[in-house]
């Protein structure tokens, strides 16, 4: 979050001496101008008082790894931009977004005068697909700042600290049933983002404000999880660890913070790199750095978050990748950290730029380009989140090659990876080289594997003499072992939908791969939910001779489906006449399909079942009529998430109740 000349002041020192970079990375969400928008006309509200505490477990909730720097909250985005990412983001499998809320914009005007609502808006889009929040509290309002005159006077330290923590304690209240782990300011080590009037003591002030805020979060919420503002990382003696050593001295040795959120950017090399006269610029080092800093203070804290990295594909910029590298460079990335310890969650950045332009170093590490058309690397990271998301590490495989590179550590020096991963029963390896490509023959734990590419094509291989012909490179594969006999090798008879989906499979209303799997945790088309409705209630099929809509032409595979469930009023189209029988459908739109189908009398309490399907909302009396059929239950915390894409394994699930009451 610093400007693009301070940026490149830093890079100009390091070279001069001989170290690497300091990231690029340390310019947060851009290096731009502007780093900050502020609001404009906000709707002032009066000042609400602190929800009292809640009640929960006294350990930190587990999280997911995936994660990614959304910024719905940017301001910078209009709330049709931000609610068309959401749904895009959860496709994905983005589970964590790490959102900007600008104390600056959120109380710009005086103390005590809030201007809630449009963060109000922004984090709903969020809570609506199922993805939780990283909650960034930074920036100064002017009338707080320590340098209101300055002309980026919301990177200043406020004059009085206790005013920030008053909106820490309003902001936590506010938002207590909703986010649930926060940050506290952005690289602070970098002045551009921290800083204070001279003469001040950068890590002293810091280290000030970290205790504050850790105290009354935890007041207003004890289960809440706390992250140091992220640091840029590299080396033992460079400014993120002696400025996190400096913080930790300055409060007495305590560490206020439970999770040690880091940003680890190294914009112009492979994450795996093996310079011959540097140790620094390697992922692997780095994460394991940390984890020995965490080791010598007595294993506190117990987390570790990477809050920002990534790779560019900018056009003109210093380090510009492929797109087919930045989807290689970013699975790989994810696998390193799944199998390094303590590492909890991973924000990559970013989803989508929000200041759209493509020629800056870190607007082009965004996986979704400016028209919302999405890169390889969007594709690598859904398939690295349907792999790796709830695996356990367990150790290398065969295929892993140390480096032999003397300056590098050994836990950190590979040019072959294999991370073995379990996942439900079955082992997953993930396997890739980082210099060359070699087809080789890989021992597998099973008589036949499935090898999963970077894009989520699978193909079955069977064993022979208890290897496989495999081959690897820099984009990864991974390996799962077929671990059962069933009719979809995936879905075993321990499986949690194996009944449902073998019973629609034996009825003709669904079918698998030409592999041998089902791919239970694949999204469906909506056209594919047509067919496997029509196909249930055993309709006969209807071919008109003028399409209903512009995109399911006659003689499409699925055009005699989608226009007998249309016949029946289980679907409609869209305002510009088109079905779009290609997009995931939605929790909420299979609701309403299996309840229009099976004629179901709609059932309208006073009093919704979910918090976020309100009464009144598009899908209420369905979501609510297919609860009451009992073939659809919530969310822990209470939500349905009506616009999360539904998967094959979930939608097999709720069509099979509807059939066997």
């Amino acid at each position: 979050m610093k400007t693009r000349s301070l940026a490149a002041g830093l890079l100009a020192l390091a070279a001069l001496l001989g170290l690497a970079r300091p990231s690029a990375a340390q310019t947060g969400y851009g290096g731009r101008t502007p780093p900050f928008t502020p609001i404009t006309n906000p709707d002032y509200s009066p000042s609400q008082p602190p929800i009292a505490p809640g009640k929960g477990p006294a350990t930190l909730a587990p999280v997911s790894l995936f994660g990614m720097n959304l910024y719905l909250t940017g301001l910078e985005r209009s709330n049709t931009q931000a609610a068309g990412l959401g749904p895009l983001a959860a496709q994905a499998g983005v589970k964590w977004s790490r959102e900007e809320l600008s104390w600056a914009n959120i109380e710009p005007q005086r103390k005590g005068s809030f201007a809630w609502a449009i963060y109000d808006t922004r984090l709903s889009y969020n809570a609506a697909n199922g993805i939780n929040v990283v909650g960034m509290l930074l920036t100064t309002p002017k009338w707080a700042s320590s340098n209101p005159t300055a002309g980026d006077w919301y990177w200043w330290e406020p004059r009085n600290r206790q005013d920030y923590f008053d909106f820490v304690r309003a902001a936590v209240g506010r938002w207590q049933g909703q986010i649930h782990t926060w940050e506290i300011w952005n690289e602070p080590n970098f002045a551009a983002t921290w800083n204070c009037v001279s003469p001040c003591d950068h890590a002293a002030d810091y280290a000030a404000l970290l205790q504050g805020a850790y105290v009354t979060i935890k007041q207003v919420d004890p289960t809440a999880r706390v992250l140091i503002g992220g640091l840029y990382v590299h080396d033992t003696n460079n400014l993120g660890m002696t400025f996190l050593n400096q913080v930790v001295a300055d409060s007495g040795g305590v560490i206020n913070f439970d999770g040690l959120a880091i940003h680890t950017y190294m914009p112009d090399r492979v994450p795996e790199a093996l310079r011959p006269d540097s140790v620094v610029q390697n992922f692997q080092y780095r994460l394991n750095l940390v984890n020995a800093w965490i080791d010598a203070h007595g294993g506190h804290p117990s987390e570790i978050w990477i809050t920002e990295d990534g790779r560019s594909t900018c056009n003109g910029c210093a380090y510009p990748w492929s797109e087919d590298d930045q989807a290689s460079l970013l699975a790989r990335m994810y696998g390193i950290a799944a199998a390094t310890p303590r590492v909890a969650q991973f924000d990559y950045f970013q989803f989508e730029d929000k200041f759209n332009t493509p020629s800056d170093l870190y607007s082009g590490m965004s996986i979704v380009r400016d028209d919302l058309t999405s890169k390889p690397a969007y594709t690598a990271y859904r398939t690295a989140a349907a792999q790796l998301d709830g695996a356990a590490f367990s150790g290398p495989g065969p295929a892993m090659i140390p480096g032999n590179n003397p300056q590098q550590p050994d836990s950190s020096d590979f040019v072959g990876f294999d991370y073995r991963f379990t996942r439900s029963g079955r082992a997953l390896h993930m396997i890739w080289r980082v210099n060359d490509t070699a087809t080789i023959p890989y021992p597998v734990e099973s008589a036949q594997v499935d090898v999963v590419r970077r894009d989520g094509a699978v193909t079955r291989l069977t064993a022979s003499g208890g290897t496989v012909l495999l081959t690897v490179g820099p984009s990864p594969v991974y390996v799962l072992t077929v671990s059962c006999s069933a009719r979809f090798s995936d879905v075993c008879p321990d499986y949690w939908a194996y009944t449902p989906i073998e019973y629609l499979a034996s009825h003709g209303i669904v079918a698998g791969y030409s592999d041998g799997t089902f791919h239970p945790d694949s999204t469906a088309s909506r056209a594919q939910f047509a067919k496997m409705i029509v196909t249930a209630r055993g309709w006969t099929l209807v071919n008109p001779a003028t399409p209903s809509f512009s995109d399911v032409p006659a003689g499409s595979a699925f055009y005699p489906y989608v226009e007998t469930a249309k016949a029946h009023g289980t679907l409609s189209g869209y305002s510009d006449g088109t079905f779009q029988p290609s997009n995931s459908i939605s929790r909420g739109q299979i609701s309403k399909m299996i309840v229009t189908a099976f004629a179901w009398p709609l059932v309208v309490p006073t009093v919704g079942s979910f918090s976020d399907v309100p009464l009144g909302s598009t899908f209420y009396p369905y979501v609510e009529t297919a609860k009451a059929h009992t073939i659809l239950s919530g969310y822990s915390d209470g939500t349905f998430r009506p616009s999360n894409s539904a998967t094959r394994a979930q939608l097999s699930k709720m069509l099979y109740l509807a059939l066997i009451p």
